[in-house]
């Protein structure tokens, strides 16, 4: 009776202070990586505080990470208490005032912050997937196509192509634009959620997914992938869609679909309003996607981006379910088959959440998130620069002003800390022990997705209807 007594305290404990635990289970191991990783070394010119990623290295980055958890966590409780006993002695207007204060205090620290990763993405230069971007551009600019079949191949689309056009102006150039632009989308979005939320704690998810994210900065500004590119556009549509420019907010999805494919699948999700689709938003996505893809393949005729979308049907797996469970079951047809016929699952995955969508009369900024995740849990190649999106959906949760949204944004938080941590991995932490963790990490990740999606369902799908918040996350 005791231990049953003991559960629910401990699951109220939970519920209430929901937000300070997700806090704190993040900022620790961020904080402990920042103080003995990557940014160190650029501080203090190359020299390491702790060492390389040893066995005694891994030992102190836990007890780091469980030390600045536990600070973290007793910092929000005292200054939630410090915080309330104010308020019960302060008039209205006094506090109007600090949270005003506190919102002016916010422009300095963002164009801080915008500034210093514009000199990450320059001072880090070109590799990654980049080096071979500069490759497929160089040739594109000297009239070969850019969609060889041999050599370099080409995965994205014709926006993708055209970028290369800024070569001339130095390497780094194309990678200096996919920054801004993501920098740009970052900057509206962050302004969208002060003037519909202000401060409160559900902007938590905020910290959580953007500036303090291992993923959001190593893809985003490190690596400088295409991918910050499809979720600034992916920004612009939500921000478009949430004011009522529903054309645009299709063409800005087009748009995205033309730099990699796979943002088409959102384009359903982004025109539902309850039982209806809007028209405007189908249409100009479609026809400018339409457009942009038959033109270029029209100019290159012979290759063109009909073999981007044969590659990445035919390609090999990796970081996913499937590549897991190709590892431990080489032989078996039914993994096999699940891998060759992968684009099909993912269509029927995105087709039944749309499904479910439209009989729960899902809000579309929900069903986008959700459809997202789907396909990046299905998909048979689970890089982690996929997920850069799918942080920019998940912090645009909260302008959606709805409890079931909110609900979502604190339920898919734990993906955004899970692949924080496996990019810190990826960069530093235990670079030598990489592929195992390559071969095996699907397993992990689908899982991860799976229990945060089924959380999900389970406390918001079985309601008909979402409902407006009444009271804000703190």
């Amino acid at each position: 009776m005791n231990s049953q007594k003991f559960m629910h305290k401990l699951f109220d404990y939970t519920k209430n202070n929901i937000i300070k635990i997700i806090a704190a289970m993040y900022f620790g191991p961020f904080i402990s990586w920042l103080t003995s990783m990557e940014i160190t070394r650029v501080i203090f010119s190359g020299k390491e505080l702790f060492g390389r990623s040893t066995a005694i290295q891994l030992l102190l980055s836990i007890s780091y990470s469980t030390l600045f958890s536990i600070t973290i966590y007793l910092l929000l409780l005292l200054y939630e208490f410090y915080a309330r006993k104010n308020q019960n002695f302060e008039k209205s207007s006094v506090i109007d005032k600090k949270k005003n204060l506190k919102v002016k205090l916010i422009w300095p620290i963002l164009i801080f912050w915008t500034v210093i990763m514009l000199w990450v993405c320059v001072q880090t230069g070109i590799q990654h997937d980049h080096l071979v971007y500069n490759a497929l551009w160089r040739q594109f600019l000297n009239g070969e196509d850019p969609w060889p079949l041999n050599g370099y191949r080409n995965a994205y689309g014709p926006f993708h192509t055209i970028a290369g056009y800024l070569l001339p102006l130095g390497d780094v150039g194309p990678k200096l634009f996919f920054c801004s632009c993501l920098l740009l989308a970052n900057i509206l979005i962050l302004k969208e959620l002060i003037k519909e939320r202000g401060i409160t704690g559900i902007n938590l998810i905020y910290l959580i997914a953007i500036p303090t994210n291992a993923l959001f900065i190593g893809i985003g500004f490190v690596f400088g992938l295409n991918d910050a590119l499809v979720a600034a556009f992916i920004g612009f549509a939500v921000i478009l869609r949430l004011r009522g420019k529903n054309l645009f907010s299709g063409i800005c999805i087009g748009i995205a679909a033309l730099i990699k494919y796979y943002p088409i699948l959102l384009l359903p999700f982004f025109a539902v309003e309850r039982k209806n689709l809007n028209f405007s938003t189908i249409a100009s996505g479609t026809t400018l996607f339409i457009v942009g893809f038959v033109s270029a393949q029209l100019i290159w005729n012979e290759g063109g981006p009909i073999n981007a979308i044969v590659f990445g049907s035919n390609r090999g797996t990796d970081l996913s379910l499937i590549h897991s469970l190709l590892v431990v079951f080489p032989k078996s047809k039914f993994v096999n088959m699940l891998a060759a016929y992968n684009t099909i699952f993912v269509l029927a995955g995105v087709f039944l959440t749309f499904i479910l969508v439209w009989i729960k009369k899902v809000n579309w900024l929900e069903g986008a998130t959700l459809g997202y995740l789907v396909v990046l849990t299905i998909y048979k190649v689970g890089h982690q620069n996929f997920y850069l999106p799918f942080l920019i959906l998940l912090i645009c949760l909260p302008l959606i002003k709805r409890e079931s949204a909110d609900k979502m944004a604190i339920f898919f938080a734990p993906i955004a800390i899970f692949f924080s941590i496996l990019h810190m991995m990826y960069i530093d932490i235990i670079e030598a022990y990489w592929l195992p963790i390559r071969d095996y990490s699907g397993f992990i990740i689908f899982s991860v997705n799976i229990i945060c999606i089924a959380t999900y369902i389970i406390s918001n799908l079985k309601e008909s209807k979402t409902h407006r918040v009444k009271k804000s996350f703190t």
